[in-house]
Parts: structure tokens; C-alpha cells; sequence
């Protein structure tokens, strides 16, 4: 046994070079590093990676497992503090010699990183880092072939820069569910049951549940649950709301297309006619003024029953109004640059103008898409 125990160690530190020469030889080295120097400092078992060709090798003080990288993924289980190696077919694909050549299998295997009570913080880069490694390894790069996975590297890399509560979404194939974990606990959602909208008072990307239930079910590291409507994801830079969260508000929304029935998506990347059709449509839907909107080069043209308006697009900005249900155009200096004339020819001056949304009690379920494009139609005018 003592020759099988050899040829194991030797498994676990083959060179690099067995996977492959150049660049993508290097990054392997690189996130393999980060990977065992983290893993090191909270898993009190010796687990350790290494990659012999297209084989992913897992030891720890139990043994060595030799693993087909296309035979299984990664997954964050904040109940046990770790990071899972688990086979994608649920079979038991893991099989894990020790030093007597003994073998026990196994469908996943855990990799704890348990910190003061709770995941370590880097654990959740560590997952991230694991699955950038299979895919280089398995030459699964990330292309517009590929848009849920590219869209999730976005989403995830803005949530790394602006959250501080290690927010992450991860996505489950099979039940078209979204996972979503931070430093508190972990969620599984089925996306037909949420959407998507920012929230500029907690200055997040909100998680919400289209029917007003509480459909999001949350698990602490203790296994507690609680359940919400709705779940903010902040994105802070510095006292402000992060000039990135209507991209991410978009590329959630879009993301959300493959794992459901959804079929009124409507990109931003547009026209600006295309932007002021999508504008009036909704507005036209609940406003019952009239108000309406068009683009003279850098001037937003406003009317409705009241009046109209030229204003210069620099002047101006956009914001929800909880409170009147509406969309308001402000002046950023906080002086009346808003000049408003009648059908009589009668001036009116104004610091902001309410273009008004009520749906029932509430504000449109679009008013937030509507604020995304009138923002989308002011950086296009300028340009």
C-alpha cells in the first residue's frame, strides 16, 4: 500500500505543465494560488487542489480524489461554512483513495471555510475563482455563446466592487432557480417568481416577488429561515448609488430571460426613438395628463394638458417619486430651470415636474425601467 500511497502524492503535485503551456498555463498557477493560500487559512482538514490535465486533483488529510473537471461543478453551502465540489449528474462521481488505498465515493465533497461563526470572507472569491478554473481547463470560455454565464461574471464583479455583504448570484441549470447568497445566508428562487428594479433610497437592485408574497426563502449559517418579498442588493461607491446598478439592473433582467417565460425584455442599448417610444408607451398607460416626451439635439421637449416645456438635458436630472407615485424631472442646481408656457403664452417656472405613474395604490411595476431609459435618453442626447 505504501507504493499506492507514493503514486497518490505524486498525483497531488504533479507540475503545472501536465495542463498545458502559455498564458492560460500561468493563470491556472495564479488562481491556484489564491485558491490553496485561502483555503489554508480556514479549513482545518489540509485541502488542497491541484490540475493534471483535464482532471481536477482534490486532497486533504483523508486522501486524494483524481476528478473529470466536465464531471462536476461548484457551489457555496453557507449552512456548513463551505465551498462544494459536487457531480453534476448526481451519481458518485467523487472517488476518494486514503493513504491505504481505501476507497470511499461520494456525489460532493465540502471544503469548510468557517471564520468567527460564519463563511470567511474570501470563500466566496474562492467559489468564483473555482469556476473561472474549470472553465479555462475545459477551454469553456466565457462568449456571447455563452451571454447567462458572461452576464453573471458582470453582475457578480459589480457586487464584489459596491456590496459589502459579499452578495453573489450563482444560477441552478436544472430548476431554472436563482441562487443567491451574502455574508447572512443563502436563497434558491425560481426565477418565474422574481423580478428586478432599483431602489434609489437603499441604493440597491432589489430582488422582488412579482405576486407581493414572501417567495424568497433565506437560511442563515445556522440553518435558520427567514422569508421576504423582496431582498436589496447594495451598490455603494462611496455615499452614492453606484453609476454601474442600471447595468446590472439590465443585465438581471436579461439574465432572467433564460430561465424563464419572459418575452417583454427591452434592452436600453437603443435609439433614442427607440427610447422615447418605450418612454411614451408606458407613461401613456397611467398618466392622465398627457404628458409626453421628445428630443430636440440636447434639449428634452416636455408636454402635456398644461403646457410645454424646452429643457436643456445638462440641467436636468431623473429620480422616482414614492410619494406622488411619479418620475420626476429636477433641476441638479436646485434653482427653477424648468420654464413651463400654456396655451396662453403664460410662463410658470418649476424646480422639478412630476410626470405621475400611479398603478392602484402604488407606483407602475415599469416606472423603474421608464427612469432607466429617460437616464439612457439624457447620456444619448449629450453625446
Amino acid at each position: 500500500m505504501k507504493h499506492l500511497k507514493i503514486l497518490l502524492i505524486i498525483l497531488a503535485l504533479l507540475p503545472f505543465s501536465s495542463y498545458g503551456q502559455g498564458s492560460n498555463n500561468s493563470t491556472v498557477k495564479t488562481l491556484l494560488h489564491y485558491i490553496n493560500t485561502e483555503v489554508s487559512k480556514y479549513n482545518k482538514y489540509e485541502a488542497n487542489f491541484n490540475v493534471e490535465g483535464k482532471f481536477l486533483v482534490f486532497a486533504n488529510k483523508f486522501g486524494v480524489a483524481r476528478i473529470p473537471f466536465h464531471k462536476i461543478g461548484f457551489r457555496m453551502d453557507v449552512k456548513s461554512y463551505s465551498v462544494d465540489v459536487y457531480c453534476l449528474d448526481n451519481e458518485k462521481c467523487i472517488n476518494m483513495y486514503d493513504d491505504d488505498g481505501k476507497r470511499s465515493t461520494w456525489s460532493y465533497y465540502n471544503i469548510s471555510m468557517p471564520d468567527n461563526g460564519g463563511m470567511a470572507e474570501s470563500g466566496y472569491t474562492v467559489f468564483e475563482k473555482l469556476k473561472q478554473l474549470k472553465r479555462i481547463v475545459t477551454g469553456e470560455n466565457i462568449t456571447d455563446s455563452d451571454e447567462p454565464t458572461a452576464l453573471l461574471f458582470y453582475i457578480n464583479s459589480q457586487f464584489s466592487k459596491y456590496n459589502k455583504y459579499d452578495s453573489r448570484f450563482d444560477i441552478d441549470k436544472e430548476t431554472n432557480e436563482l441562487i443567491f447568497v451574502n455574508k447572512f445566508g443563502i436563497a434558491r428562487i425560481p426565477f418565474a417568481n422574481i423580478d428586478f428594479k432599483i431602489n434609489e433610497k437603499t441604493k440597491s437592485v432589489d430582488v422582488y416577488c412579482l405576486d407581493g408574497e414572501k417567495c424568497i426563502e433565506k437560511y442563515d449559517g445556522s440553518g435558520e429561515l427567514t422569508t421576504w418579498s423582496y431582498y436589496n442588493v447594495s451598490l455603494i461607491d462611496g455615499d452614492e448609488m453606484s453609476s454601474e446598478i442600471y447595468t446590472v439592473l439590465r443585465k438581471c433582467k436579461k439574465l432572467k430571460t433564460y430561465f424563464s417565460d419572459v418575452t417583454d425584455y427591452v434592452d436600453n442599448e437603443e435609439s433614442i426613438d427607440e427610447l422615447l417610444n418605450y418612454i411614451n408607451l408606458e407613461v401613456s398607460k397611467y398618466n392622465k395628463f398627457g404628458s409626453l416626451l421628445s428630443v430636440d439635439k440636447d434639449k428634452l421637449i416636455f408636454m402635456n394638458e398644461f403646457g410645454r416645456a424646452d429643457i436643456a438635458f445638462k440641467a436636468i436630472g431623473f429620480k422616482i417619486n414614492d410619494k406622488t407615485k411619479s418620475i420626476d424631472i429636477y433641476c441638479l442646481s436646485g434653482e427653477k430651470c424648468i420654464e413651463k408656457y400654456d396655451d396662453s403664452g403664460d410662463l410658470t417656472t418649476w424646480d422639478y415636474y412630476n410626470i405621475s405613474m400611479p398603478d392602484g395604490d402604488e407606483i407602475a411595476s415599469t416606472a423603474t425601467t421608464v427612469l432607466e431609459k429617460c437616464k439612457a435618453l439624457k447620456k444619448k442626447a449629450l453625446r
